[in-house]
């Protein structure tokens, strides 16, 4: 059986264009790598992030 995977695509619309959160990876491996370079960001440290959100707002009883 084939692995799933899911993630957050990050965009915003404006007007007719669609706008996509991309990053660039760095390091010598990606130095000639051109456009290929660019990727999804990575998930784990904005849910990390988020987790961390809300235990704050929990604390403060928001």
């Amino acid at each position: 059986m084939a692995k799933r995977s899911a993630g957050v695509l990050f965009f915003k619309r404006d007007g007719n264009a669609l706008e996509v959160l991309l990053v660039l990876a760095g390091g010598p491996f990606w130095k000639n790598k051109g456009a290929a370079a660019f990727m999804l960001p990575s998930q784990r440290p904005l849910l990390d992030w988020l987790v961390d959100r809300l235990a704050t707002a929990k604390a403060l009883g928001a």
